[in-house]
């Protein structure tokens, strides 16, 4: 550790103003980069079989390691987007599906995770 002179500077002279200790060699603190927001669908299960017509519940933990505001959305591979927020439900077309979480944090990283659904087709 050493000390760091914070000086003011005229035409005439040096004047520390302020005298700190530091473990780093004064350099400047930096800022931590912008980590990623971290996305797990918690529901539904992966691999979970719905009823025809059958509204299902969609549920993730989405964070931010900084705390920041994150937009938050739902996908499906065989309809497009279906849902916002973390916690939200939509009714599905019948098939095999992937549906996707993903978060958006205010510097554009972002996160996603998938599960795959059935939707059973009505029986005749």
């Amino acid at each position: 550790m050493r000390a760091c002179f914070s000086p003011f500077v005229s035409p005439f002279f040096v004047v520390p103003l302020a005298l700190s200790l530091c473990a780093s060699g004064c350099a400047p603190e930096e800022v931590p980069e912008n980590q990623p927001p971290t996305c797990l669908v918690t529901a539904p299960a992966d691999g979970a079989t719905f009823a025809s017509g059958e509204e299902v519940a969609l549920e993730a933990t989405v964070t931010d390691p900084e705390g920041e505001y994150l937009s938050i959305y739902w996908t499906s591979t065989a309809s497009g987007p279906i849902a916002d927020g973390a916690v939200s439900s939509a009714f599905l077309p019948d098939g095999s599906q992937i549906l996707t979480v993903q978060g958006l944090d205010q510097h554009g990283n972002a996160c996603d995770d998938s599960v795959t659904v059935t939707q059973e087709a009505a029986a005749d």
